[in-house]
């Protein structure tokens, strides 16, 4: 699969499967825009990118503010030269259950995890339509099994999926929109949620399929390839990337 002179950016791109995927993309010849809640991880992202022979820009952005979602988009599409692939791999994971949820902790989680992701999307569509380009969201399985303690979390992936399949009829033939659904990955993320005895009990499953968690490459593998001319035909499909976790 070669990107060579491709443009692409990829949120999240500081740490865990965000970094996996920059350097996946780059790997292969893209011009890559890291974009990233934390400057000195995108920074290193890049480092590394740089390093390998590639060429890759950091950016900083919080997908909670609204003019800075629009600004990472523009300041890729400058950079860059335009847009071939938005990876929206970005996004913030943290437990509390129902009954204990404040409001608070409710809007932080949509805000940033569908409403940043919906308009970096939005404000990406123009540029990819000249190239019939390519979105690929990082969902989780989680949109479909319940877990106790990420109803927040499950209903904002559960969100980004649906609104993906649906911009993907919108823009169709011209953009393809595809989602990836990792299940349990070691990334800080996963590390910071609170372990609560349903979590540790869901997590202990992983045993029951593939024996191991994923390593975030394990899910860049598949958001490079779902972006790639090899998946061309390929639009409004999910991919569960989890060792068959769903199964249980």
């Amino acid at each position: 699969m070669s990107f060579e002179g491709k443009a692409v950016i990829v949120t999240g791109g500081g740490s865990g499967m965000g970094k996996a995927s920059a350097l996946s993309f780059a790997e292969r010849g893209a011009n890559v825009l890291v974009a990233d809640i934390s400057g000195d991880s995108a920074e290193k992202t890049v480092e590394e990118i740089t390093a390998a022979g590639g060429k890759a820009y950091a950016h900083t952005f919080d997908l909670r503010d609204r003019d800075q979602v629009v600004g990472m988009i523009a300041a890729g599409v400058e950079q860059l030269g335009g847009l071939d692939v938005l990876a929206n791999v970005g996004a913030i994971s943290a437990n509390q259950s129902v009954e204990e949820m404040t409001l608070e902790f409710w809007e932080n989680m949509q805000t940033t995890n569908l409403r940043g992701n919906m308009l970096g999307m939005q404000a990406a569509i123009p540029h990819l339509r000249e190239r019939n380009g390519s979105i690929v969201n990082v969902a989780s399985g989680a949109a479909f099994y319940a877990v106790p303690g990420l109803a927040a979390y499950s209903a904002s992936k559960a969100g980004l999926i649906a609104m993906g399949r649906v911009l993907a009829q919108e823009n169709a033939p011209y953009i393809r929109v595809n989602a990836v659904l990792p299940g349990p990955t070691k990334s800080a993320m996963s590390d910071g949620v609170k372990s609560t005895a349903a979590v540790a009990a869901k997590r202990a499953a992983v045993g029951q399929t593939i024996g191991r968690w994923l390593d975030p490459s394990e899910i860049a593998d598949v958001v490079v390839w779902v972006s790639s001319d090899a998946a061309r035909a390929v639009n409004g499909a999910l991919f569960r990337v989890d060792g068959g976790h769903h199964m249980l």
